[in-house]
């Protein structure tokens, strides 16, 4: 949440320059006497609060699955499920004699986490019955408001307490029923694990969600590149032994391919305590929220600014010349003591309907993300500060 805004901006007048050849650099030795500085400490800012229409959460560059849910004192029951899919692996011939044991999805953290990891958070895994594509028409994303069709049965489940800054492993054990159909389908040679386009037509991938009650989201790794070694975080892993002489344990992975859109977060609102904006071309002013606007990536909500009076500056003198601009955001208070601050914030410009234009650049043109100061102890001092 934020609670008010300021926005800086330095200015250099030069008042006896009128003439081209009369002009000269910022810090010149022969700076005119008549040249004035002037610094404005605040210029208004509305501020404004959207919900946009959908996020795209497949194909990102740094993707991840994101599941759990957690009551947001200010939103209501935020919840994220995290759809995803496996491949053949290169060697899918099972020894001679080889038994199976069980099977299991591990995924490794990404640092990604919000809400109390200090509770037990529990994961319940489905199986698709709906392959992951993107269906015609739609564009060629996924949304964070996307959805796919799942069996009702509970394939695997597990509680524990999270450890997301931990580089640390998650395993999900899967029921036996479907840990030795698929080994029979292997030992077997059967035609659904001939090649990948089989095989994703009988395994269309899973789902994860948690329990109702959970108290934290947690983010896993996700390869960007299914032909390195990450590719096989997560992975599906299938245990057996055999005996060839002596007695061996063994296992395949499953790991991630790249085959079209392969992954995707869903992400909701329930029992909702502010009532956003129904369409995103709406905006909602900081005053119909006790003068708070509001950010939160995943469920598309988004902070709007608008600067009324930027273009009066003009009219201070004919030539004028800005030398820099600072906008400072400030959380509202006590709102991130249970709930950290996040450690990026982006700057876009926007059109009439609140859509997405391009990113406010830093110095060296690429994306720039806001510098954030925290003040742990009085939180008065505590902003995020964007250079434009």
């Amino acid at each position: 949440m934020i609670r008010f805004s300021t926005f800086s901006v330095l200015l250099l007048l030069l008042i006896s320059c009128s003439k081209e050849e009369m002009s000269f650099d910022i810090g010149s030795k022969y700076l005119n006497a008549k040249t004035n500085i002037r610094f404005f400490d605040t210029l208004t800012i509305h501020s404004y609060t959207i919900k946009m229409d959908s996020l795209q959460t497949s194909s990102l560059e740094k993707p991840g699955i994101v599941v759990g849910s957690y009551n947001d004192p200010e939103f209501g029951r935020i919840s994220a499920n995290g759809y995803f899919r496996f491949s053949l692996p290169s060697d899918k011939i099972l020894p001679k004699g080889a038994i199976y044991d069980s099977v299991k999805i591990f995924l490794v953290y990404n640092d990604y986490y919000s809400g109390d990891t200090l509770q037990n958070l529990t994961i319940n895994v489905h199986r698709l019955n709906e392959k992951i594509r993107v269906d015609r028409g739609a564009g060629i994303y996924l949304y964070n408001k996307s959805s796919l069709g799942i069996y009702p049965e509970i394939v695997g489940s597990h509680t524990f307490k999270p450890r997301p800054l931990k580089n640390d492993t998650v395993w999900i054990g899967l029921n036996d029923d479907f840990g030795l159909e698929l080994f029979n389908l292997l030992k077997n040679k059967e035609s659904q694990v001939e090649n990948n386009v089989n095989f994703q037509n009988y395994l269309k991938g899973f789902r994860l969600s948690s329990n109702a009650d959970g108290e934290a989201i947690i983010g896993f790794s996700y390869p960007t590149d299914p032909g390195s070694d990450e590719a096989k975080n997560p992975a599906l892993r299938l245990y057996y032994h055999y005996s060839q002489f002596e007695y061996k344990d063994a296992f395949m992975d499953f790991g991630v391919g790249a085959y079209d859109i392969s992954q995707f977060n869903q992400f909701m609102i329930d029992n909702k305590i502010v009532d956003f904006p129904e369409r995103q071309a709406l905006k909602i002013p900081a005053s119909q929220y006790d003068n708070k606007s509001y950010v939160m990536a995943g469920v598309g909500v988004v902070t709007r600014f608008e600067i009324p009076y930027l273009k009066n500056l003009n009219s201070v003198h004919e030539n004028v010349k800005i030398i820099n601009a600072i906008l400072q955001i400030e959380p509202v208070r006590n709102t991130y003591k249970s709930f950290g601050l996040p450690e990026k914030l982006c700057l876009f410009t926007s059109d009439n309907r609140n859509r997405f234009m391009r990113a406010i650049p830093n110095e060296k043109g690429t994306t720039q993300y806001a510098d954030l100061v925290i003040d742990y102890v009085d939180q008065v001092e505590t902003w995020y500060t964007f250079d434009v």
